[in-house]
């Protein structure tokens, strides 16, 4: 089956300028999911399918980005009508002689006028209903739109929940509280040290840093992992190892009371809180996004590590210190002398 289309360039009187559309005038046949297909091909913001009208009007106009179909533009209204007269399909269009015709679209009725001014078509339309705005807006609206889902971040694009996902936690206080508590103990000391443009930086590095090590988990062969595509994460923890990690590296033997109990370095707090972490992304039951941990982790100790000569250049430093330990236990050093009594040339030097 093939279909006619046109590629129309809307709001400019230059070829190749101004809003790209493309218009299939008869789109009869054409199955929704063919149109979204047919839309993504095309890849510009908008593609409209021209259908018989159903409600009394002159056509159908559905409109599709490479994404999903929306209820209303004013472009692709203008480019629709303008290509349509075009091709003749709207009746003649005269100097002095204005033709109206109503496109039925899921907002509603849009009444579109063409004329010719000097040779030239000429659209205008009217939006289906005046701009409002609601008085409230549901807590799974906002959560929808600010919480990081990585299927959203990848396929539609919506990067700015790398950032917002940070600042919103679950209903229960508990979550804000841990939190608030835990950048309160750790954060005080770090920004302290650093000054607070430094920390800024490094708590949106690592909170945008874990987000995108949650995406980037989301595509490893575990189905624990690939579940998390489709999820919300929310909080700030991310961030929050992150400062962790920090406050680890530059007061290694500081004592934390773990779980209120007992004391334990600052060190091995953060390497069991990681191992914690490890264990619930691999088991995967939990509700917590213990990859988002791991990935906060993660990121803070790279970022303070690569003014040291990067991770690398740690492990190699690791590595010989332990070296060096393990040759030492081979020689013992004695005071040497040349008495009897010293019994000197039985010992190494």
């Amino acid at each position: 089956m093939q279909h006619r289309y046109f590629i129309c360039d809307v709001f400019t009187e230059k070829r190749f300028g101004g809003n790209p559309l493309a218009v299939l005038p008869d789109a009869r046949g054409i199955s929704d999911a063919q149109m979204q297909r047919v839309a993504r091909e095309f890849n510009f913001s908008e593609t409209t399918f021209v259908l018989p009208p159903e409600n009394g009007g002159t056509r159908r106009v559905r409109i599709f980005t490479p994404t999903a179909e929306i209820p209303f533009a004013g472009h692709p209204n203008v480019g629709t009508a303008f290509a349509l007269a075009t091709a003749g399909e709207l009746g003649e269009v005269v100097d002095g002689k204005r033709v109206e015709v109503v496109f039925e679209e899921k907002a509603g009725p849009v009444p579109v006028g063409i004329e010719r001014r000097n040779g030239r078509i000429w659209c205008e339309l009217k939006a289906p209903e005046r701009i409002s705005t609601g008085k409230t807006a549901s807590a799974g609206m906002i959560a929808a739109a600010v919480s990081l889902q990585p299927e959203d971040v990848v396929e539609k694009y919506r990067l700015w929940q790398l950032v917002t996902y940070m600042f919103l936690h679950a209903p229960a206080p508990t979550h804000i509280l841990f939190n608030m508590l835990i950048l309160w103990m750790f954060g005080v000391d770090l920004e302290r040290m650093w000054g607070t443009p430094f920390f800024v930086k490094y708590y949106f590095i690592t909170g945008v840093g874990a987000g995108l090590v949650s995406i980037a988990a989301c595509y490893l062969p575990f189905r624990a992992m690939q579940l998390l595509y489709i999820h919300n994460i929310i909080g700030a923890s991310g961030a929050l190892f992150g400062l962790l990690v920090a406050y680890a590296i530059y007061y290694p033997n500081r004592p934390i009371l773990m779980f209120l109990l007992f004391p334990v370095p600052a060190k091995y707090f953060v390497a069991i809180l990681g191992a914690i972490n490890l264990i619930m992304t691999v088991d995967g039951g939990s509700g917590v996004s213990a990859t988002t941990h791991l990935g906060g982790l993660a990121v803070g100790y790279i970022y303070l590590q690569r003014g040291r000569g990067g991770l690398i250049a740690e492990i190699k430093y690791r590595y010989l210190k332990w070296r060096m330990n393990r040759l030492r236990r081979k020689f013992d050093v004695y005071s040497g002398g040349r008495s009897g009594k010293s019994n000197w040339d039985r010992h190494v030097h």
